[in-house]
């Protein structure tokens, strides 16, 4: 499975270039898994429920399904190649998880968080900074926070296969 970031510091503009980007591969009939790295405790899983029963018991994963949806419950995080192995996907899209060394769109506020941030498998620009700016010099491509076409075609270009050690 292909793979590609979007990388950067709260309120930079992350998720939102995420969305464009994945509506737009989306709309091109790609189907696009993502993953989101998050702070805060997932509590799908409720200590005395049903679901944390069968976890404690030693099933794993345990899927909670209702009509709204399903969530898989594990107690073990997967890595992103373990996981994109279970997927139905053409492509993974990754939010957060700045240390990895994917192929990535650096979201920035500024010039010295877009500088401090980016590295050799960054292919774009993105968040405020863009927003602002035409270009900046020694930076990859800068692309507006909503451009999802453009976002899809450099993550179209740029994506690359899934390798072990590229999540930690």
């Amino acid at each position: 499975m292909r793979v590609a970031a979007f990388c950067g510091y709260s309120g930079s503009g992350k998720t939102t270039a995420a969305e464009a980007a994945i509506r737009e591969l989306v709309r091109r009939g790609l189907r696009v898994a993502s993953v989101k790295s998050v702070h805060a405790p997932v509590l799908l899983d409720v200590p005395g429920k049903d679901t944390w029963r069968h976890a404690e018991a030693g099933a794993e994963p345990v899927v909670a399904v209702a009509r709204e949806g399903m969530a898989i419950v594990l107690r073990r995080p997967w890595s992103l190649l373990e996981l994109s192995r279970r997927l139905d996907a053409d492509l993974l899209v990754v939010e957060g998880l700045k240390r990895l060394p994917l192929p990535n769109v650096v979201c920035a506020r500024n010039a010295g968080e877009a500088v401090e941030l980016a590295g050799p498998r960054t292919f774009a620009v993105s968040g405020p900074i863009a927003d602002a700016s035409e270009e900046l010099p020694g930076l990859p491509v800068l692309v507006r926070t909503h451009d999802g076409p453009r976002l899809a075609e450099l993550i179209l270009g740029h994506a690359a296969e899934l390798e072990a050690g590229w999540d930690g």
